[in-house]
């Protein structure tokens, strides 16, 4: 995993290799405050890695666990998980794509 700065960093977990995601997990915890909040969207289920191309215009990587490892990552981390939903959006009327929901994790550092 390259190392985040101000310039270069991903704002997304499941694009990465999902054997990095304990990883950043745990160094997202470093780089929090005492109290400081996380909040994600992640998966329902495993996923194994797979690219789409065609993704916006992009070809696409993505690479999941499921909800209840991620809650476990985080908690084995030291954070206090808060709120967990599921939130669903939508695409524009002429995108030809199927609505979509994923959990979203809301947690934060333990003081």
């Amino acid at each position: 995993m390259r190392e985040a700065s101000e310039r270069s960093r991903s704002d997304s977990i499941f694009h990465l290799p999902r054997e990095e995601h304990e990883e950043l997990l745990r160094r997202v915890h470093g780089w929090l405050a005492p109290g400081g909040y996380f909040l994600a969207t992640v998966t329902r289920a495993r996923e194994d890695a797979y690219t789409e191309d065609g993704f916006f215009g992009v070809r696409m990587y993505w690479s999941n666990w499921a909800r209840e490892d991620y809650v476990r990552m985080l908690e084995s981390q030291g954070f206090e998980l808060l709120a967990t939903r599921t939130l669903g959006h939508g695409y524009s009327d002429d995108e030809a794509r199927r609505p979509e929901s994923h959990p979203l994790l809301f947690a934060r550092k333990r003081q």
